[in-house]
């Protein structure tokens, strides 16, 4: 299935282990979670044309029919210059919905020189089995009951992590952190990923409130109080937050 692009443009990774990267961000709209604190929830039910940035940092967009075809797509990568890029973003949404459409554009940015960086919500491994091979980077998040209201997720988070053991691929695990977090589901989170591989890295968030406020980042002891918990059964354990926010940029 073609997916519809919500946006692309070239922008300045603000989370995980490459925050601070340049990458070309595509967009792809749809996704099987509703978490609480989603900061795209019009990547549900999106309709729009594909907005593509004219001048990257500038915030005016062209617009582009939807679904626009991947070879569209990689022409337009090419007016970013990749070389400036450390690589392309797929992002959503969830891009594991559209394995079809990975498995044909991701070969064609790597021609350009461009890793390809998966940013999914860790829920699909089967989806990740059919296109881990084409992947550079994996985000995956791991979602706690407490900031995202699923409480059925952990065993599709433990079979996406072994998928992703499979295939020679940076990864790193992130996990959004609020005040209504609980050592209980960091203890859990933590064994979980202790055991597939205890040195996979984990990003603690602190989240980023969304817009009706109803979340809030946790305090400074509580935050030092789930990094040491995690520590305990991990090897590597970073707390970043959402730095694009405060950089300003898309």
């Amino acid at each position: 299935m073609q997916p519809r692009v919500m946006e692309m443009m070239s922008s300045i990774q603000g989370e995980g282990l490459v925050v601070g990267e340049r990458q070309v961000f595509i967009r792809l709209a749809g996704c099987n979670l509703r978490c609480a604190y989603c900061d795209t929830p019009g990547s549900f039910d999106y309709q729009e044309p594909c907005r593509v940035e004219v001048v990257p940092g500038r915030g005016e967009f062209d617009l582009y029919p939807n679904p626009v075809a991947v070879n569209t797509l990689v022409e337009l990568v090419k007016t970013f210059r990749p070389q400036l890029h450390h690589s392309v973003s797929l992002t959503g949404g969830e891009p594991l919905l559209f394995t079809d459409f990975i498995s044909e554009l991701a070969p064609l940015l790597r021609e350009l020189g461009l890793k390809i960086y998966l940013e999914t919500n860790g829920t699909l491994p089967e989806a990740l089995d059919r296109v881990g091979n084409l992947v550079d980077i994996i985000s995956m998040d791991i979602k706690l009951p407490s900031t995202t209201g699923y409480f059925d997720k952990w065993n599709d988070h433990h079979r996406f992590l072994l998928t992703a053991e499979k295939f020679t691929v940076d990864k790193y695990v992130k996990i959004v952190v609020a005040q209504s977090s609980t050592p209980d589901e960091l203890r859990q989170a933590s064994q979980l990923v202790a055991s597939v591989n205890p040195g996979i890295p984990v990003v603690l968030q602190p989240v980023t409130p969304p817009r009706d406020k109803s979340i809030h980042p946790p305090g400074a002891e509580q935050l030092l109080g789930f990094h040491q918990l995690c520590r305990e059964f991990l090897q590597q354990v970073r707390v970043l937050p959402q730095t694009h926010k405060m950089l300003g940029v898309l």
